[in-house]
């Protein structure tokens, strides 16, 4: 897996509401040409919490309430396995 370009990333706008969060994410992206493929969530420790693939310019991760409150790191991958971005999540009551 690697790293987009700063030019190509430009190209991504990634939308993740709502943040903070209680029960679900919705993430999106404003490029109707570029895809989200796969959803790694990470904890603090950079363990794996949650790893979905997904098809298309927008998901939904249900079912997060069961997680503790804190911080999250949510890594999302187009279709060419290029990290787009790293976003920061946080879970809150």
């Amino acid at each position: 897996m690697s790293l987009l370009s700063k030019t190509e990333a430009d190209i991504f706008e990634i939308s993740i509401s709502p943040n903070p969060y209680t029960e679900s994410i919705t993430i999106s992206t404003n490029n109707d040409n570029q895809e989200i493929d796969n959803l790694e969530l990470f904890d603090s420790s950079s363990r794996i919490i949650i790893q979905k693939s997904v098809n298309g310019n927008k998901t939904i991760l249900n079912n997060l309430g069961r997680l503790t409150n804190g911080v999250y790191f949510l890594q999302i991958s187009n279709t060419d396995n290029h990290i787009i971005e790293m976003k920061k999540i946080i879970k809150t009551n």
